[in-house]
């Protein structure tokens, strides 16, 4: 599925992801995506292509947090930091020995 530039904010915004996880995500800064959002830049062609691609996965219900866990459309975005919507739930599991 092809997902407007234009429409990045809606998108995100529905998909409940916060900005610094979707730059992390996508391999760019949180000023970067803020920038696309707002029309005063446009990502590369690589970047688009990830951007679709992180996008295509978030929806789907496929995509992983940047220490491997299982990102839903459906988390929590209360428990969400600048690295992860997860960390919390990967402290607990590296804690309990079940994430090297």
């Amino acid at each position: 599925m092809r997902y407007p530039i234009e429409d990045l904010r809606r998108i995100r915004r529905k998909l409940r992801i916060s900005q610094v996880l979707l730059a992390k995500l996508v391999g760019v800064s949180t000023v970067t995506v803020y920038f696309w959002e707002h029309g005063t830049s446009r990502p590369t062609a690589t970047n688009l292509a990830t951007l679709q691609s992180v996008l295509y996965e978030i929806e789907q219900g496929v995509a992983k947090c940047p220490h491997g866990h299982a990102l839903g459309a459906d988390y929590d975005q209360k428990e969400s930091c600048r690295l992860c919507a997860y960390v919390a739930d990967c402290r607990k599991q590296r804690a309990r020995g079940l994430t090297p």
